[in-house]
């Protein structure tokens, strides 16, 4: 199957990336190709090998069997009408811009089969968290196409349209707050004494780890994990002491909350006028 991209961002980076691991195939041959806007994608660090697959001849798309679009939202109304006559009627076509509606694709893509997805960045290394919704002319087949191209990046679930802002704010963004939080393990290790390079494999894995134990105990709420590893008088309770005093959990979630209205509004924005 062919595989158009549109966009050359960083989550079409990392979806290409996904899909070209010999173990993420999803047991067939794919052929990817790319679409960029402009040449910017040279500033964003893609793999060598996989600049091949790029081209900005718009031409491309009509070898489309599967559309994605991956360019950002304020240029997805923009890119989908100067593209749309070129795609042949039928074609599923996946749109992971944040906040833009199924209603507003429909417009820009009648006749066909159209999800709305949104992954995370870790689908590069197989480990995604993507949730999508369905609609356009054949639902079930943007279904089918969705499960064959996201399934074998991660985990995928398939959720009301309404859920997918909060999804975007929770696990779309979500690695970026890990990030934080590991830079900070990282910055804390090193003024304690460890080597960067050793602080930074203990923090990545204590993450990762740390989420593999919250999915394979999922009836024990994070707050008997927590206790599970902090000890009356102990280290771990110190540590939480200052986080709490300085409100860390609650600012969290306000971030988290932030997050989710800008996605809301980028819908707001996209939406006709009235």
């Amino acid at each position: 199957m062919t595989v158009v991209v549109v966009g050359a961002g960083n989550l079409a980076h990392a979806l290409v990336r996904g899909w070209h691991a010999p173990d993420r195939t999803g047991g067939t041959d794919r052929v990817v190709r790319v679409l960029a806007r402009s040449a910017s994608y040279r500033e964003k660090g893609w793999d060598p090998d996989l600049e091949s697959l790029i081209t900005r001849e718009a031409a491309v798309v009509e070898t489309a069997e599967v559309l994605v679009l991956a360019v950002k939202p304020k240029d997805i109304e923009e890119t989908s009408l100067a593209l749309a006559e070129r795609v042949a009627r039928g074609v599923p076509v996946i749109s992971v811009a944040a906040g833009i509606p199924l209603a507003r694709l429909e417009t820009w893509w009648p006749g066909h089969p159209l999800a709305r997805v949104m992954p995370n960045v870790c689908i590069a290394v197989g480990e995604g968290t993507t949730a999508a919704a369905y609609g356009g002319t054949g639902p079930e087949e943007a279904r089918q196409w969705t499960r064959r191209l996201f399934a074998p990046l991660g985990y995928l679930a398939e959720v009301p349209e309404e859920q997918l802002d909060a999804v975007t704010a929770l696990s779309g963004s979500g690695p970026a707050y890990l990030y934080l939080v590991i830079d900070a393990l990282v910055r804390a290790g090193t003024a304690l004494g460890l080597p960067a390079d050793l602080a930074r494999e203990l923090a990545a894995r204590t993450v990762r780890g740390a989420g593999s134990m919250a999915l394979a105990y999922p009836d024990r709420p994070p707050a008997r994990l927590i206790a599970e590893v902090a000890s009356p008088g102990g280290t771990t309770e110190a540590a939480l002491r200052v986080l709490e005093a300085q409100e860390v959990p609650d600012r969290l979630v306000e971030a988290i909350r932030s997050a989710g209205a800008k996605a809301q509004a980028l819908g707001r924005v996209s939406a006709p006028a009235r």
